[in-house]
């Protein structure tokens, strides 16, 4: 699967950091923390793929740029918007919540995290998908902490829970997971 689909991915991942910085770089460093556990035979040559993939699409933006003439004002408002805006003047504006709260915000984190260890001991071949939900929770509940914030992160919490709950027994903790993320989701 990895090894046919790597260009693509590759495209994939430049496209989403292009549109969603946060995400994409959840993308990107996701893919590339799961072909550690990619048999080494087909690492190098999927990781290069990706690269490949990453190198012709962003390729393709640079020329897109160039010809329209338009690569001093998209470096301008990425510095205005993304960089200036965002990490220099908004990072950690608010405070994380206290109390009750503050374990609503980190649920995504913590099942991502509980399904991300699971999938490492028992079905290494599903390890992107805690790996992905993991680290688009790290880097997008910040700057800003609040609920528009954590709707996503709370909403792709069905990923990992999904490789996680069918191997619990007790059917009360089924149950009561999936009623939390109605509650709180």
């Amino acid at each position: 699967f990895m090894e046919t689909n790597a260009l693509i991915v590759g495209f994939m991942i430049f496209a989403t950091f292009l549109f969603k910085q946060n995400l994409g770089l959840a993308v990107l460093v996701s893919s590339f923390l799961s072909l550690i556990f990619l048999h080494k035979s087909k690492r190098k040559k999927v990781f290069l793929l990706m690269a490949l993939g990453f190198l012709i699409a962003s390729s393709i933006f640079f020329i897109y740029l160039l010809q329209t003439k338009s690569i001093k004002s998209f470096l301008d408002n990425m510095y205005l918007y993304s960089i200036k805006a965002v990490l220099l003047e908004q990072a950690f504006t608010t405070d994380f919540p206290k109390g009750l709260k503050s374990l609503i915000y980190l649920f995504p984190g913590l099942v991502s995290l509980v399904s991300l260890i699971f999938v490492y001991r028992n079905k290494k071949i599903f390890i992107h998908f805690p790996l992905f939900t993991l680290f688009f929770y790290l880097l997008s509940i910040r700057p800003t902490t609040d609920f528009v914030h954590l709707a996503l992160p709370m909403a792709s919490i069905g990923i990992p829970l999904s490789l996680i709950l069918p191997k619990i027994k007790q059917k009360i903790l089924v149950y009561g997971s999936f009623l939390l993320i109605i509650v709180f989701g």
